[in-house]
């Protein structure tokens, strides 16, 4: 799907991608990967960019059930994720980017509603920015 305003967005959820382990160490919950691109229209990086990351089980309007966060590297790529208590997943997930300190635009929030992702080592989610710089 592509939506442009100000800026263009691309938003796909796949298959594809192997991940290293899925379940954090700490509490034993799986985690469920977020990574992706930031990069302006002529493809070029925009780095560093603070991705955000926010999961809800159930509707986007409940309570937010966990949060992380990443920057981007200098490639304008990033990777972060979520802890679900359960699998498969099923609720929404909020990818919010903001400028960093080199960088000028206004924050993008791409919402998710309904996802389902059943097995973390397999299924990832990808979130891709394309911004455009005043």
């Amino acid at each position: 799907m592509m939506k442009s305003i100000n800026y263009c967005l691309a938003f796909c959820c796949t298959a594809f991608l192997s991940c290293e382990s899925i379940t954090d160490i700490e509490d034993g919950y799986p985690t469920v990967r977020v990574v992706g691109r930031v990069v302006d229209v002529a493809g070029l990086p925009v780095a560093p960019s603070i991705v955000a990351i926010t999961s809800y089980n159930g509707s986007c309007s409940g309570s937010a059930n966990t949060y992380g966060t990443a920057n981007t590297d200098a490639n304008g790529r990033y990777r972060s994720g979520f802890v679900t208590p359960g699998i498969p997943f099923m609720g929404c997930v909020k990818v919010t980017v903001t400028a960093g300190v080199r960088e000028t635009f206004p924050p993008i929030t791409v919402r998710r509603d309904s996802l389902s992702i059943a097995a973390p080592a397999t299924d990832s989610l990808v979130v891709n920015f394309v911004v455009a710089r005043p």
